[in-house]
């Protein structure tokens, strides 16, 4: 009754019949159309593989491992303590005796990372600008493929094993390289762009100086040449003048605004160790022919979160950004068989190939010599660099190469060997991790006369191969399922895929590791007539270099001090912290003479490297017995005794005592000394990375006064108000002075970071002016 009565009512015709009514109908059906648009499934798969990538952020977790923690983020605590003050540092006192900042790319000084950490703690500063940077790689990357006619589900799976790639993943160990390779497939797209029309021009070289500010410029010709690659391919009219004058123009601008960073660089640059290194320094990175393995298997030889490491790569440099997924070597594979190649496939190909052997380095013959011959080739370490375009380069040919795949229902081969594979390796797991002492037995007699290899060993690297052979397995035949089901639910497995496959890389800690302590351990420490020597860095067994071993190489592959419980509480990673190690001591501000850094001066190697071989990023141990210590007023000695080893001054009382540390005094002159060595007495004194003021009576009419830090010509000296000739002594420097009353004054004046900020200015205003008659005669 009350059906019929509803039914038949004006309500019924004028509302339930009309197509605006039934919201809820129409909500899901506008909500699907909304998930079909490209740009939202763009956005959502960046989400999603930020959130798969990066789960340990919502439990404020940061990557703890590599660079950023020794180097990248105490350096940004020191930047922007300054410019919290208004002052922006062009030097760095506090690390070698002093060195220009401003000339050290690395260090990102006018990139957006460096303002993060004025807004967030260190720890979330690091991680916005991770979650930043992918993203804007990623979006990069497709943005690209779609350049290049690759259709938008080819294109997600371009940007999805671009930006999972080792080849990123193991960046985000370093702030400035993650940073530069994100802009990689930018300068590319500019690249493509590029034409006769000047903003075409001015926006490559504006994606180019976002790369160099960015921190990391050995990626900077790779990544222009890359951009040179694809406008040959993708522009009609191939190599012609026309093409040439364009990049020719192109590259004359780029030089031109990019003048006030790479001025200052190369004059670092060229006075620096990495100039002078050796050969076997020179090839450090180099791609060992063996580690190609590392396309099929990524973690063959090591692998840092589960703490092994053999074979080619247990001396050696790691090599990462070789894996693209086994659907990604097999997607090459259905297409041969198709018989579809196009000249695409070939193209792709020869880059992919020939930048695969430029990645062997010192494995080929000659290549060494032939690098030092190149303009600044001699700087350039690690020749593996050049996989940054094998991996981007692939991860475009296997979005192409994606979209190309029809159906996989008559591949029956295929899925059989896959079925097998899956099955086998199972069986295998199963073997390894139930029966292993019985798969021992069975190894064991191969291994006759290899000492390094033992049960144990045996044991963690037969459990992880044949872990991630199972793994592989799987998630190669999920993604084949999906190939049948629907291309979306292969780009979700492909990032689950690669963020597994990826991971072995990343530690994960709290944010509160990164935070500066409220002051050093010592208050003596605070003081202006004196440097500081570390235990921690001073001592091969706990320096840097040894933590990252020990934290990568774990039982029963060493004896590392690293463990369960150091990877849950970080005692001692926070005790180097709070030891000033290598270079927490720049946001703290306290001078030291070692450190680690990007370009290490090669006064500062000569002087305290007896070597031959040059140093490259920080000064071998230095002794607590040397002279120079007592030259360059390294009057403090800072010792972690959590580690039984000798310090030096085992016969001298400690000056203060707490907890694991001790703070020793050593003999030293004063920082400002005149030149008979008495100390200079202040009545006034103020000192910014940029400037040092301060006055005195010289009662005694002394001459000259002696400043131990080091020397750069750039800096200049007034005396009462006159300028004074600045001398170079013993590395450090000297200047005249007067009797009685001395108002002393030193400013750092970087002139080749002048001049290219000069030129960067005019060219910008000359190109804006440009670009404005252009708009106007239009």
């Amino acid at each position: 009754m009350l059906s019929e009565l509803f039914l038949g009512s004006d309500f019924y015709h004028r509302h339930c019949l009309n197509p605006s009514f039934m919201p809820a109908k129409n909500s899901i059906s506008n909500f699907k159309k909304w998930l079909n648009l490209p740009w939202v499934q763009v956005f959502l798969t960046l989400i999603l593989l930020l959130v798969i990538r990066f789960y340990p952020f919502f439990f404020n977790q940061s990557p703890i491992y590599g660079d950023n923690f020794s180097l990248m983020v105490p350096g940004k605590l020191f930047t922007s303590f300054w410019m919290q003050k208004s002052i922006f540092p062009l030097w760095n006192p506090t690390i070698l005796g002093g060195i220009s900042w401003v000339g050290d790319v690395n260090q990102s000084l006018f990139y957006l990372s460096t303002w993060l950490f004025l807004f967030f703690s260190p720890g979330w500063a690091l991680n916005i600008n991770l979650l930043i940077h992918l993203g804007l790689t990623f979006i990069g990357t497709y943005l690209v493929a779609k350049k290049l006619n690759i259709k938008h589900f080819g294109a997600l799976v371009a940007s999805i094993v671009w930006t999972l790639s080792p080849q990123l993943t193991g960046a985000i160990n370093n702030l400035s390289i993650i940073q530069s390779l994100a802009w990689v497939p930018w300068v590319v797209l500019a690249g493509m762009n590029l034409n006769k029309k000047l903003n075409s021009k001015l926006v490559f070289s504006l994606t180019v100086v976002a790369q160099f500010l960015a921190g990391y410029p050995q990626h900077i010709l790779f990544t222009i040449l890359l951009g040179v690659i694809f406008s040959l391919f993708t522009q009609p009219q191939k190599i012609s003048w026309l093409w040439f004058k364009h990049w020719l123009m192109t590259g004359i601008l780029t030089i031109s605004i990019t003048s006030f960073i790479w001025l200052p660089f190369l004059e670092n640059l060229t006075s620096s160790t990495r100039i002078i290194q050796s050969t076997s320094q020179l090839a450090t990175g180099s791609l060992h022919p063996v580690e190609l393995i590392k396309f099929i298997f990524p973690y063959f030889f090591e692998k840092p979160t589960a703490g092994y490491r053999w074979g080619v790569n247990w001396n050696g440099f790691p090599n990462l950004g070789l894996y693209v997924s086994w659907l990604g070597l097999l997607l090459p594979l259905i297409v041969w068989q198709t018989k579809k190649l196009k000249s695409s496939d070939r193209f792709y190909l020869g880059v992919i190939g020939v930048s695969l052997l430029l990645s062997l380095g010192g494995y080929l013959p000659g290549f060494v010599f032939l690098q030092k011959l190149l303009p600044f080739g001699s700087a350039m370490r690690g020749p593996s660099i050049v996989l940054l375009i094998t991996t981007f380069v692939a991860a475009l040919w296997i979005g192409e190469l994606f979209t190309r795949v029809k159906s996989v229902a008559n591949f029956k081969f295929l899925q059989r060997s896959l079925l097998l594979g899956i099955l086998g390796s199972l069986v295998l797991l199963v073997l390894v991790r139930v029966h292993f002492d019985w798969v021992y037995r069975l190894v064991s007699p191969y291994l006759t006369g290899v000492s390094f290899f033992n049960f144990s060993k045996l044991e963690v690297i037969l459990t992880a191969f044949a872990t991630h052979l199972w793994w592989h397995f799987l998630f190669l035949g999920l993604a084949w399922w999906g190939l049948r089901k629907s291309k979306l639910l292969v780009v979700v497995i492909l990032i689950f895929d690669l963020v597994f496959f990826t991971q072995g890389h990343l530690f994960f800690a709290p944010t509160t590791l990164y935070q500066l302590p409220a002051a050093p351990v010592f208050s003596q420490l605070n003081d202006p007539q004196a440097r500081i020597l570390t235990r921690n860095f001073n001592q091969p067994y706990t320096d840097y270099g040894a933590y990252w071993d020990a934290l990568s190489i774990r039982q029963p592959f060493s004896d590392s001090y690293v463990d369960q419980i150091e990877l849950q509480n970080w005692a001692h990673l926070s005790r180097m912290k709070t030891g000033l190690t290598p270079d927490w001591n720049m946001p703290l501000q306290l001078p030291m003479i070692h450190g680690y850094t990007t370009l290490l001066p090669q006064d500062i190697n000569a002087a305290f490297n007896h070597s031959l071989v040059p140093a490259i990023n920080y000064l071998p141990v230095i002794e607590v017995d040397n002279e120079l210590l007592k030259k360059w007023a390294v009057k403090y000695y800072l010792v972690d005794t959590w580690f039984p080893y000798p310090t030096g001054v085992e016969n001298l009382p400690p000056l203060a005592q707490k907890e694991q540390w001790q703070l020793y005094e050593l003999e030293a002159l004063s920082r400002f000394r005149y030149e008979n060595d008495q100390s200079i007495e202040f009545e006034q004194y103020a000192e910014t990375p940029n400037e040092i003021k301060f006055s005195f009576d010289n009662v005694n009419n002394q001459r000259q006064l002696i400043l131990a830090d080091r020397y750069d010509k750039n800096w200049q000296v007034e005396v009462n108000g006159r300028k004074v000739t600045l001398e170079n002594y013993q590395g450090m420097r000297k200047i005249g002075i007067k009797p009685g009353r001395n108002e002393v004054r030193f400013s750092y004046v970087p002139r080749w970071f002048y001049w290219g900020l000069g030129i960067s200015g005019l060219t910008v205003l000359y190109g804006g002016g440009w670009l404005l008659i252009e708009k106007m005669n239009l």
